[in-house]
């Protein structure tokens, strides 16, 4: 069985029983003997021998997880990326909003406009520290979700 990826043809397997498996791996969550066999017009007892002989259980489930672990991955650089993106924004704007405070005379009062973009750079900065701001129907976080989702493969569920 190749190593590095379980679901690629091995080297042992014919086309016709990788053909069956590629389509119960790619059933997913359905993913059955019988519904495969029905989808490749083959019989149960033959795709269970194909199953079994080529380990067709273990090589779906490594799919999967790869799968899932690359979409976490993904989600995870992507949400790294996003914010230290907004982190540098509301960097750049509390510098500005503090530069301009320096120029204010004793006693002036900042306009309404600094007061909201001050807001929105604290808020900003709060959410990207917290990661608060895409909360489920749990409450939960994106990365106590991401956590989770990795303690849920890791495992092997």
């Amino acid at each position: 069985m190749s190593e590095l990826h379980p679901w690629v043809r091995q080297s042992d397997e014919g086309a016709r029983p990788f053909q069956a498996f590629r389509t119960y791996m790619n059933l997913g969550t359905s993913r059955s003997i019988r519904a495969a066999a029905e989808i490749e017009g083959k019989s149960t007892t033959q795709l269970e021998d194909w199953s079994a002989k080529h380990k067709w259980v273990e090589r779906a489930r490594a799919y999967d997880q790869y799968v899932s672990t690359a979409e976490v991955d993904g989600y995870a650089d992507q949400l790294a990326s996003v914010r230290s993106r907004h982190m540098a924004l509301s960097d750049k704007l509390l510098a500005r909003l503090d530069e301009n405070l320096d120029l204010l005379k004793p006693g002036q009062d900042p306009s309404m406009r600094w007061t909201q973009a001050f807001t929105a750079a604290a808020k900003v900065h709060r959410d990207a520290l917290e990661m608060r701001a895409d909360r489920d129907e749990t409450g939960n976080g994106v990365l106590e979700r991401i956590v989770a989702l990795m303690a849920k493969l890791e495992s092997g569920d």
